[in-house]
């Protein structure tokens, strides 16, 4: 429930904010791009608080957890080794999304070229077949 709270006061204060222009509404390419980084960035953030609080199983446990984030950040092997991976699994998706920013169209990757299109299916489909997980485990939601 304070997820959903998390979520739904963002959205809320977004919406106040841009209804005020309060926020801003950059027209350059570049200014548009580092704002677009900028939000991207600051969401996601947000959102890992939020599936930190889904996980929690009490507010002093995630009160806990996000103290020890903010004032002992420490990076083991396994945590370093799990970051690439995310750099590795995401960053396909960041360049499409980037795409989509720079050109404002968000059809924009299937408007490419047909050799581009051809090198970024074989990228994505590459990747899945090598990359992916088979082996069957329960779906996060059904672990509690």
């Amino acid at each position: 429930m304070a997820r959903g709270r998390l979520h739904g006061g963002l959205l809320a204060a977004h919406r106040w904010l841009q209804n005020r222009d309060l926020l801003p509404n950059p027209t350059g390419r570049v200014s548009r791009a580092v704002w677009w980084t900028v939000s991207v960035t600051c969401m996601f953030h947000f959102v890992c608080l939020g599936w930190l609080m889904f996980r929690a199983q009490s507010f002093e446990q995630f009160s806990h957890m996000t103290v020890q984030l903010v004032s002992d950040p420490t990076f083991s092997a396994q945590g370093v080794q799990w970051a690439w991976t995310l750099v590795l699994f995401c960053f396909p998706l960041v360049m499409i999304m980037a795409l989509q920013g720079v050109t404002g169209d968000i059809n924009a990757p299937l408007k490419l070229s047909f050799p581009a299109r051809y090198v970024l299916y074989t990228v994505l489909l590459t990747m899945m077949i090598t990359l992916g997980s088979f082996g069957a485990r329960e779906f996060i939601y059904f672990q509690f």
